[in-house]
Parts: C-alpha cells; sequence; structure tokens
C-alpha cells in the first residue's frame, strides 16, 4: 500500500473511511513510523477542534455583514435625469442645426441612420471580438485553477496540517486586505 495522504487518514480516524479501506489504513499505520506521526497530529487537531466550544452566530450576521461590504445607492433617478438631459440636448442641437444651416432634416436623419449602422456594425464586431477573448481567457483561467488545485494537493500533503492553516490563514487575510483596500479607494473615487 502506498503510504496515505493526510486527508485519507483524518478520514479514517473519524469513521468515515470503508471497512476494507480502515484495515488496510491500521495494518499500514502500524508498520509506518511517519504515516503513524501523521496519524498522531491528525488525531491531536481532531481532538483540539471537538474540544472548542459552540460559537454562537448572530442571526443577522450574514444581512449585516452584506450591508456594510456592499451598502445600498440608488443611482437611478440621477442617471435618468442625466439621460433625458443628453437625449433633449440632442434633439435640441439637431433641430438648431437644420434650422441655422438651411439643411435637409431628412437628408441629416439618412445620414445619422447611416452612421448609426456603421458604428453599430463595428459594435458587433468588436463584441464578438471581446466574446472570443473573453472565452479564451475562462479556458486559460480553468487551466490555471486546476493546475493549482492539483499543486495544492501535492502541497497538502507534504506539509504538516498546522503550517498549511498558517499560509491559508496569511492568504486569506491578504486577499481580504487587498479587497478592502480597493474597495475602499474606489467608494472614495480614488483611482488605485
Amino acid at each position: 500500500m502506498n503510504h496515505p495522504r493526510p486527508e485519507e487518514i483524518e478520514l479514517w480516524l473519524e469513521g468515515a473511511a470503508a471497512p476494507s479501506v480502515a484495515a488496510r489504513m491500521e495494518e499500514h499505520v502500524a508498520d509506518c513510523a511517519p504515516c503513524g506521526a501523521v496519524r498522531e497530529d491528525r488525531k491531536a487537531f481532531l481532538e483540539a477542534a471537538r474540544s472548542l466550544p459552540d460559537l454562537e452566530v448572530p442571526p443577522d450576521l450574514a444581512a449585516r455583514i452584506m450591508a456594510r461590504a456592499f451598502p445600498r445607492r440608488s443611482r437611478l433617478p440621477g442617471a435618468l435625469f442625466a439621460l433625458s438631459g443628453g437625449l433633449a440636448l440632442l434633439v435640441f442641437g439637431v433641430l438648431a442645426s437644420v434650422l441655422a444651416t438651411g439643411g435637409n432634416l431628412a437628408g441629416l436623419l439618412l445620414g445619422a441612420g447611416k452612421s448609426s449602422w456603421g458604428a453599430a456594425r463595428d459594435l458587433s464586431l468588436a463584441l464578438v471580438k471581446l466574446t472570443k477573448l473573453a472565452v479564451l481567457s475562462l479556458a486559460l483561467l480553468a487551466r490555471f485553477a486546476g493546475d493549482l488545485m492539483e499543486g495544492m494537493g501535492q502541497l497538502g500533503s507534504m506539509i504538516r496540517p498546522e503550517a498549511y492553516a498558517a499560509i491559508l490563514f496569511v492568504t486569506l487575510a491578504a486577499a481580504a486586505a487587498c479587497f478592502l483596500g480597493l474597495r475602499r479607494k474606489f467608494a472614495h473615487g480614488e483611482r488605485p
């Protein structure tokens, strides 16, 4: 039998392994000093986790966290006001141009339609290219995530659980600090 991974030893200690696997695991761990050390470490970890008191979480904790992380701001009325003002300004500008130049309103509208059609065509081509780029980026990201998960699995079998927990905590703390710092900068109108 190959050396079991620490996670397999932990499942065995929790009684979640099949009886045949548990028997082989018991026999292997009894004869293998490194796996015996892993068993003792995992056993100590499980006993420490079981001895922790239950944590009481306030029922509205998730709602309070979400309210502080993403405060609700209604920007719709301001956006509608700006959109209607811009549209009115455009109509006024077109009418003023036709009256001032003595031009043909139908010709002006036809030219605007042709320009709009060209812009829509160019925009659709750009959207197709952006979609292809997004699909390729997602495929690359999925491949990277798979490789990362495989590497983390191999790393998890090489380091002790305490070191693994410390690395995970530091990584999550750094990610949270970066996220909250950038969020704060955007909220105050600063550029990163």
